[in-house]
């Protein structure tokens, strides 16, 4: 008897299912599906199968005849694409670069944005903020000739300090909350002889002025 599948060759991403279709010359027999490489890719006894983590080389998924013993088979390839950083926050014209690799050696990367008035995104990863917006733009790395993508989500807001301006005494200390939403933000003080800041916000006057310290925060997933 001679096996059918179809199709004969695939790229699936992790997660990802494809069903396949097999057949025998035989009518009276049924098929039975079995897979080379279960952890990479799996296979129901109904020809579906499912990525389960990147695979080196092709896996082979084989549809074998109940009575005449004869094979198909399938070569699916997983492929699994990571974004860098999945997540990022940047204000209406700030930039955040994002980075993209397959698992997959010739796929070659396209870039693009859910919402063009939210964000926008270069063809080499860089996203720029247009807009703020509540919701966030999904930015996707799309992988050639695989198929496979990955995504980030950028989220565009009104950073601020509160409160701004501020003054603060000799010895005394003042908290400051940043409008960033991310909790890994970078405080900094323009001159440490007037005052300091804590990585927590507290800003400590240090000594009388008539300039100001300009206490900056910064997200360290934007540039």
């Amino acid at each position: 008897a001679v096996i059918t599948v179809a199709p004969e060759s695939a790229f699936l991403g992790v997660e990802e299912t494809l069903a396949l279709t097999g057949s025998s010359s035989n009518e009276e027999e049924t098929l039975s599906w079995s897979s080379s490489s279960p952890e990479h890719a799996w296979v129901t006894q109904t020809g579906t199968v499912t990525g389960v983590a990147p695979s080196p080389e092709a896996v082979i998924i084989t549809a074998t005849g109940s009575q005449s013993k004869s094979e198909g088979t399938c070569e699916v390839t997983i492929v699994a694409v990571t974004v860098a950083p999945d997540t990022g926050f940047i204000g209406a014209g700030g930039v955040v670069s994002l980075s993209a690799s397959s698992s997959y050696g010739s796929d070659t990367i396209t870039w693009s944005s859910s919402d063009d008035s939210i964000a926008t995104v270069s063809t080499d990863g860089t996203v720029t903020g247009v807009a703020v917006s509540a919701t966030p733009a999904i930015i996707t790395a799309t992988a050639s000739p695989s198929g496979a993508t990955g995504t980030a989500t950028v989220m565009v807001s009104d950073f601020s300090l509160v409160p701004n301006p501020a003054f603060v005494g000799v010895g005394a200390t003042m908290t400051l909350s940043a409008t960033i939403p991310d909790d890994a933000l970078v405080w900094a003080s323009s001159d440490d002889s007037i005052a300091t800041v804590s990585q927590d916000g507290v800003v400590t006057g240090v000594s009388l002025s008539d300039s100001s310290a300009t206490i900056t925060v910064t997200n360290p997933n934007n540039s």
